[in-house]
């Protein structure tokens, strides 16, 4: 298996077009095709393992790279899983639920600990993203404020963790 570099990490889209994206997931694929080695290696079972690789390359590649003005896999924190998990999710998906956001966020925690387990990524912000992961209950404060947001609370509840502003 073709060994991970740095390079790799790097967003090269120059636009969101689907030419850009099917090179930007070209230029980026050994590094999910090694974190789904990982999870196997690890005892997860396929079907499972291919979920979590599914979610993370998901939020890679359809957020950070393309909403986020981040333009690499390794600078992430916890503010950017809270904008990804806390407003654009819920805002882009129709009636999202808490079991999806727990999924995604595993996935999310699961592949930062594979890339700290590479020497990729610092304890520290392992860390920080492993606990920003685990705090299920202000995900679930989010999803339940944005249902019961009303006219006038809405604008306020999107601008809170507002991916446009970030």
């Amino acid at each position: 298996m073709e060994k991970i570099k740095y390079e790799y990490f790097r967003c090269i889209m120059e636009d969101n077009s689907q030419e850009e994206y099917d090179l930007q997931r070209e230029h980026s694929s050994v590094i999910f095709d090694q974190f789904r080695a990982y999870l196997k290696a690890k005892g997860v079972k396929e079907k499972k393992a291919e979920e979590l690789e599914n979610r993370a390359f998901f939020f890679i590649m359809d957020y950070l790279f393309t909403y986020s003005d981040t333009t690499n896999i390794i600078a992430v924190n916890k503010n950017i899983i809270r904008v990804y998990m806390g407003n654009w999710y819920i805002r882009k998906f129709m009636n999202p639920t808490m079991k999806e956001i727990n999924a995604s966020l595993r996935a999310v925690s699961s592949f930062y600990t594979f890339l700290h387990e590479e020497g990729f990524v610092s304890k520290d912000t392992l860390e920080e993203i492993n606990s920003v992961c685990k705090d299920k209950k202000w995900f679930e404060m989010r999803l339940k404020t944005y249902h019961k947001a009303g006219r006038e609370n809405f604008y306020d509840w999107i601008q809170e963790y507002n991916y446009d502003e970030y």
